[in-house]
């Protein structure tokens, strides 16, 4: 797939956020694990969420959503995956995103010296999200956070 290519699939996708607990995510797109397909998950989530979101809600949670998304990818691409799956829900007063990957092993948030240029990604993330976690299933793992919305005027 190249940089200009669409995701290879939009559809719900049955994924656990929770040991025993399913989510079926209402929308989601499947990417290839290249840096190119980074932007272009982003920008299929930023273009989804402005359909669906109240004009005072879209841009803060999606800048939110976009940027958790994007690190949350990253992390798929170094950890060695082919592809991965972007996938959210709204709910009430959130967005709950997503990525799953087949990649081997869960991530870890660290605290990254102050000279290091990597290993901000989960920090970023617990910083923009009212919960995260990650769960494994047959077909590798998922790592999801929940994005709070907040209404401007």
């Amino acid at each position: 797939m190249d940089s200009a290519s669409p995701p290879v699939s939009i559809e719900p996708v049955g994924t656990s956020s929770e040991p025993g607990v399913d989510v079926e995510y209402e929308y989601s797109a499947r990417f290839d694990a290249v840096p190119a397909q980074i932007a272009a998950a982003r920008a299929w989530l930023v273009g989804s969420l402005r359909a669906m979101l109240p004009p005072g809600a879209a841009d803060p949670v999606t800048s939110d959503a976009v940027l958790a998304i994007s690190e949350l990818a990253t992390n798929s691409l170094r950890a060695g995956s082919t592809h991965f799956t972007i996938g959210f829900t709204l709910e009430a007063d959130s967005v709950r995103i997503a990525v799953h990957d087949s990649a081997p092993g869960l991530p870890l948030q660290r605290r990254a010296g102050r000279t290091e240029v990597n290993g901000r990604g989960l920090e970023i993330v617990d910083a923009l999200a009212s919960d995260w976690g990650t769960a494994t299933d047959a077909d590798g793992k998922e790592v999801w956070a929940v994005i709070p919305i907040r209404l401007t005027d």
